[in-house]
C-alpha cells in the first residue's frame, strides 16, 4: 500500500522501483540451491495499491480504504487469501502476524517488517524446538524403558547420540532462520 499517494507521481514507475528493490534484496537473501536462480514472485504475490492522503483527499481516501477491505472479506471472491497456501507458516502464527502488522498501521507507526520477521522466526523455531523435544522424549523413554529389561552398558553412547541427532534434526529445521534467533531458541 503506497500510503499519502500523490496521483501527480508516476505509479507504474513508483511500482517498477519496488519491485526491482525487492529483487535486489531476494538474490542477497540465502536459499537453497534448488532455488537460487528463483525470482520472488515464484514464492509471492504483490499488489500494489494506491492510497490517498487522508487529510487532503478524504472521500478518496475512505472509498479506497472500503474497496480495500473487501479483500478481508473471506465472502469476497477475490479475498487476499484466494489461492494462497503456506505450509511453513502455521495459520495461528499467520494471523499472529497480521495482527501485529494491523496494529502497527492503526496506530500510525512505520512498519518494521525485519523486526516482524524475526518475531515469526522466533515462533517457529520454538515450534521445531517442541516437536523435536517431543520427539526426544519418547526416544529417550524407549532407551529407558530398555534398561528396565536388563543392563545397556552403552546406554550413555547411545542417550548422546539420541541428543546429537535432535540437536541435528533442530538445526536443520530452522536453519533457513537468523542464527540470533535460533540461539536464544
Amino acid at each position: 500500500v503506497l500510503r499519502d499517494f500523490d496521483p501527480e507521481n508516476d505509479f507504474e514507475k513508483i511500482v517498477f522501483m519496488i519491485k526491482s528493490d525487492l529483487e535486489r534484496i531476494w538474490r542477497d537473501v540465502d536459499k537453497p540451491k534448488a532455488f537460487a536462480k528463483s525470482q520472488p514472485s515464484a514464492f509471492f504475490n504483490f499488489d500494489f495499491f494506491e492510497l490517498p492522503h487522508k487529510v487532503y483527499a478524504p472521500e478518496d481516501f475512505d472509498k479506497t480504504v472500503i474497496e480495500m477491505g473487501k479483500m478481508f472479506d473471506i465472502n469476497y471472491p477475490e479475498n487476499f487469501l484466494s489461492g494462497i497456501s503456506n505450509e511453513h507458516l502455521p495459520s495461528e502464527a499467520f494471523a499472529f502476524y497480521i495482527e501485529k502488522l494491523w496494529e502497527t498501521i492503526r496506530s500510525q507507526k512505520e512498519l518494521n517488517l525485519p523486526s516482524t520477521r524475526m518475531m515469526i522466526a522466533n515462533y517457529k523455531c520454538l515450534d521445531i524446538k517442541k516437536q523435536v523435544l517431543s520427539s526426544l522424549s519418547q526416544e529417550l523413554d524407549m532407551l529407558i524403558a530398555s534398561t528396565e529389561k536388563d543392563y545397556q552398558p552403552d546406554f550413555p553412547e547411545k542417550a548422546r547420540k539420541i541428543m546429537r541427532e535432535a540437536c541435528a534434526k533442530f538445526n536443520d529445521g530452522a536453519k533457513s532462520y537468523p542464527e540470533a534467533v535460533i540461539s536464544q531458541v
